[in-house]
């Protein structure tokens, strides 16, 4: 939980008891898909869910580069007609076999 000081209009520094309950200050909460920050700002969510969505793009670039030879070939083979399952198969047993 995220508890403002009322006085000094900033986050709580230390652990606080409310209700019996301690409450420690934490740097990041995520919550339903959003990051809420210290600041509590939205500028600072954009930026870490930015961040997040750069990550994620850049763990797919492996992916696209390993597929990318077997995509062509599927492209050439849907121009001649000579498309089938088997094609598929075959193009992904050849690069298993690269690795």
């Amino acid at each position: 939980m995220l508890v403002r000081d009322p006085v000094n209009k900033s986050i709580a520094k230390q652990t606080q008891e409310m209700n019996g309950v301690l409450i420690t200050p934490v740097d990041t909460i995520k919550y339903l898909g959003t990051y809420l920050t210290l600041e509590l700002s939205r500028r600072d969510t954009i930026k870490a869910r930015c961040k997040q969505a750069i990550r994620n793009a850049k763990g797919l670039i492996p992916f696209i580069k390993e597929d990318q030879n077997a995509l062509e070939n599927r492209q050439v083979n849907l121009q001649n007609g000579n498309f089938s399952l088997h094609d598929i198969r075959s193009e992904r047993s050849g690069i298993n076999q690269i690795k």
